[in-house]
């Protein structure tokens, strides 16, 4: 499979579509909303999208050369620099 091909259901979710995304119209209303504000629905969205309260309500999440969230560096160890018992 392709994983990221599932990614436009949660953008749509949030209110998201092409013209939105390139700025040709305004930002979905979820755009605007707070972590707690979104619907459970919007949040679930958010959440598969990598997105937490933190990153959603306050933090620049495109301030890393364009990529959508900051890249956690516990996340991204090499495989041979972790720990026998990982």
């Amino acid at each position: 499979g392709q994983p990221f091909i599932q990614v436009l259901q949660w953008f749509t979710s949030l209110g998201w579509d092409i013209q939105s995304w390139t700025g040709k119209k305004e930002a979905p209303e979820s755009d605007s909303k707070t972590w707690y504000d979104l619907t459970s629905e919007e949040r679930f969205s958010a959440a598969q999208l990598c997105y937490s309260r933190i990153t959603w309500n306050e933090v620049e999440v495109f301030t890393n050369g364009g990529f959508p969230i900051m890249k956690p560096d516990f996340r991204f160890d090499h495989w041979w620099k972790l720990d026998d018992e990982v």
